[in-house]
């Protein structure tokens, strides 16, 4: 009888050794390449594209990659991206519009990941209904970095490596490309017999992403927003990054958004409804609804103190915070997207900001990327902020919709 109970045990054991074999194994080997997928090569002359440039079906796209630190792999593909940017804006012709996304968790440049293919495929819808030249910018960083089974521990290292691309390069680089936009709507750019090209500028940021694309510009979208409430007490404008910030299930607490919320609930925005920066949450991304919170309680519950006031939005994404929740967004009967208002208090104070809770046919869970659904919101987004209607967007009941939320 001892025999067995002592062969039970080394059994169990040995398991145990060989379980943890395996594991350190495929921490070890099975392991993201920590490189460039888009490596330029050191014999590239810049004033040709190579390397980090993809050009096709109408369609031009460059690939910025930024390491685990923040920093660029390489900046000549910067140097290639804002070189292609002002080329696609100085040949003339038709309307130039710029799109950067920003990609979220397991995922990177590589030619083979599916949001390169995702981004790509939206590009070239966006050419074919809409007469202006499309131009690309994917922003790459390490988003994975272990493979399955093991890549799902990896929230905790990824979410703070998104935070120091964050406060990193790609603020250079967006300063850079909003640099561009300010260049060419200069009254002494070009003469005036010739018709200038003012680039439209968009960035749409996902998961980490988002996180990564709203960070790297929240100091500015604040310092801008204080600037015009000290100027205009009576509703100051809010410019910030391009023309529009869109940020597609943003894995983001709401916390991060409490010293902008002072600062509108203070001073609300224009009398044409002007939002910065849109974020879209899918009320079926169980990602940011519940893993995310799970995610975000254990490292709180070690590293931080917070008020009892302040778990909420500290669990919550912004996406998932009732309290933010500004509009609603549906699919009607004739297939369209179609964004109203909630009844909130937010909303009715006209922020610079549009937290939209969007149904299942808009977006379906953490990472729908299908091209058309993409475009189809995208253009409605563009078209209701572009339309500056006074006292906002019809709300939900007027239009005799479902209240979700």
């Amino acid at each position: 009888m001892h025999y067995l109970k002592s062969n039970k045990h080394l059994m169990k054991r040995s398991l145990l050794i060989v379980i943890g074999i395996v594991l350190v194994t495929i921490f070890i080997f099975d392991r993201t390449p920590n490189k460039s997928f888009r490596p330029i090569g050191d014999n590239c002359d810049l004033r040709t594209y190579c390397g980090s440039v993809e050009q096709g079906d109408g369609v031009s796209l460059a690939f910025v990659e930024f390491d685990d630190q923040g920093q660029y792999y390489d900046q000549r593909q910067s140097f290639q991206a804002l070189r292609l940017v002002r080329d696609a804006v100085n040949s003339g012709g038709s309307a130039v519009d710029v799109f950067v996304f920003v990609h979220g968790w397991h995922h990177n440049a590589s030619v083979s990941d599916s949001n390169v293919k995702q981004f790509r495929d939206f590009l070239v819808l966006r050419r074919q209904y809409a007469a202006h030249k499309a131009v690309g910018v994917y922003i790459g960083w390490p988003g994975e970095t272990l493979r399955f089974p093991l890549k799902y521990l990896t929230f905790w290292s990824r979410k703070a490596a998104a935070h120091r691309i964050a406060s990193g390069s790609v603020q250079e680089f967006f300063a850079s490309l909003q640099q561009i936009k300010l260049d060419q709507g200069r009254s002494d750019r070009t003469p005036s017999s010739v018709p200038k090209i003012v680039p439209k500028i968009f960035v749409i940021g996902h998961s980490f992403g988002g996180l990564v694309a709203f960070q790297a510009n929240s100091q500015s979208f604040a310092l801008r927003y204080g600037e015009a409430a000290f100027e205009n007490r009576g509703g100051p404008s809010a410019p910030g990054l391009g023309d529009l910030v869109v940020l597609i299930n943003p894995a983001i607490e709401a916390a991060r958004f409490s010293s902008l919320h002072s600062l509108w609930s203070e001073y609300p925005n224009d009398p044409f409804y002007s939002p910065v920066m849109v974020t879209v949450a899918s009320r079926t991304d169980w990602s940011t609804r519940f893993l995310f919170p799970l995610g975000v309680l254990s490292g709180t519950l070690i590293t931080n103190q917070l008020r009892p006031g302040e778990w909420s939005d500290a669990l919550h994404t912004v996406g998932n915070a009732e309290s933010y929740l500004t509009h609603n967004a549906f699919v009607d009967a004739r297939g369209s997207v179609v964004i109203c208002e909630r009844p909130q208090e937010l909303s009715l104070r006209k922020a610079p900001f549009w937290f939209v809770s969007a149904d299942s046919a808009i977006i379906d869970g953490h990472s729908d990327f299908n091209a058309k659904k993409l475009l189809a919101l995208f253009d409605t987004i563009q078209r209701d902020v572009g339309a500056k209607t006074p006292g906002g967007l019809p709300s939900c009941a007027s239009l005799g919709l479902p209240k979700f939320g």
